[in-house]
């Protein structure tokens, strides 16, 4: 429904927002909307590409690289997919 995706929107474009703001860390207010739009869309790719950054920041760039990998697999038309391939490339040198 409509009302659904609209929220969704809303709740992505504050966590987007909150990250920018916190010069790209992903902020526990952050995760919990991230959280709340994976549960309704799991598929949702701006919600998978900060779960893939705050997994990272985490420490774990394995779950980053899932995360992040899926999304280039199922969705090779996401608007940041660069953003996402300098983020592997970082983390495949590191490994």
């Amino acid at each position: 429904p409509l009302v659904i995706s609209n929220t969704l929107d809303l709740k992505i474009n504050l966590a987007q927002k909150l990250t920018k703001q916190a010069f790209g860390i992903v902020t526990p207010n952050a995760r919990k909307l991230i959280q709340n739009v994976l549960i309704e869309d799991p598929e949702n790719p701006d919600a998978l590409y900060l779960a893939g950054l705050a997994a990272k920041q985490n420490g774990r760039s394995d779950l980053a690289t899932k995360i992040w990998e899926q999304i280039i697999k199922y969705n090779p038309q996401y608007k940041n997919i660069d953003l996402i391939k300098d983020e592997l490339q970082q983390i495949n040198k590191l490994n």
